[in-house]
């Protein structure tokens, strides 16, 4: 009876998730949207035809637009022509795309196949909004094919200009990470921030305004936090904490960003056994590239770890041939 509740809440937590996606990704905008945005769409809709969009509930836009196209005002012939009339459809459709009183800033200009790929990244006041951005496709045949934006506006109040010094926002960020209590020594060589941004929650449900921030980089690789901390400008509040640590598929651990001061911070790793070249005699059954499974014997030259005689030896020699060997093998001095 218990399996059978658990099965039927999972597919009805599947069948809401579903709902939800249809109702953002849908020839009519989800009821959130604002009237200015209804307005805006439907101007679109009969200028250029059946259209579907992928909404954002935190920005209010249409991120992506698929449908009949829109055709280009200018002949695209390379990227330089196809920025421009990128820019220009941005502009007029600001509206829609929530770009009135921004820069853009290209972010991703390539020609790949039959389209032109523009991604520019809004700025507000000459200050980068983490996550705004443009997005058009544009095919080579005269027509944009994708379009849309996630934009958002800057907070009431929000001047550009923080109250909070580059210094504060780092020891908040260290307070706040429990850094300092577990290094001190971390805060103390951690560089001020030098960057503003203007920071919003886009996972939020409901349409969010952008808040001055300082992004402070945290490089403590020892305390696992290496990444960047978004603490507001004005009221000294950690919004956010990104870590830019990550382990792959083999298991370990990466680092994604830029981290300067990260290698002087790490604990430096443990001596390895220092190996010593061998020459040896194998016998061992492996599987060639080249051929079927074929017995191998004779001497080879490799290297092998100094208190591991039994191991593995790769891109070993074996009768003046180059084999990979990657098999235990039975090692004998020669």
């Amino acid at each position: 009876m218990q399996i059978r509740f658990v099965a039927a809440l999972f597919t009805l937590g599947a069948v809401a998730v579903a709902q939800h996606q249809q109702e953002r990704w849908a020839p009519t905008p989800p009821a959130w949207v604002q009237q200015p945005r209804l307005e805006a769409w439907s101007q679109f809709t009969r200028l250029h035809g059946p259209h579907r969009a992928f909404w954002s509930p935190s920005s209010g836009t249409p991120t992506e637009v698929f449908g009949a196209g829109v055709p280009t005002r200018t002949v695209v012939k390379d990227l330089r022509s196809a920025e421009h009339e990128a820019r220009t459809f941005i502009q007029r459709h600001h509206r829609l795309l929530g770009a009135q009183d921004n820069q853009w800033v290209t972010q991703i200009s390539h020609e790949v196949g039959p389209l032109f790929v523009l991604v520019f990244q809004q700025h507000i006041g000459g200050i980068p909004v983490k996550g705004g951005r443009a997005d058009v496709r544009i095919h080579k045949a005269g027509k944009i094919s994708m379009c849309g934006a996630e934009t958002y506006r800057a907070a009431p109040g929000q001047t550009g200009v923080p109250s909070l010094s580059a210094h504060e926002a780092l020891l908040i960020a260290g307070a706040k990470l429990d850094l300092t209590a577990l290094n001190p020594q971390v805060i103390a060589l951690q560089p001020p921030p030098k960057r503003l941004v203007y920071w919003v929650d886009r996972h939020a449900s409901t349409q969010q305004t952008a808040r001055l921030c300082w992004e402070v980089t945290i490089d403590s690789f020892d305390d696992e936090r290496v990444g960047r901390a978004y603490v507001d400008a004005t009221s000294g509040e950690l919004h956010q904490y990104e870590s830019d640590l990550t382990f792959c598929s083999s298991g370990h651990l990466h680092v994604r960003g830029f981290h300067p001061g990260l290698e002087v911070r790490k604990t430096p790793p443990a001596s390895s056994p220092t190996p010593e070249p061998l020459s040896a005699r194998v016998n061992t059954t492996k599987r060639d590239p080249s051929t079927s499974m074929t017995n191998v014997t004779g001497l080879v030259t490799g290297v092998v770890s100094k208190d591991n005689a039994p191991g593995d030896l790769t891109n070993a020699t074996t009768r003046g041939n180059s084999r990979q060997v990657s098999s235990q093998l039975s090692l004998e001095k020669v």
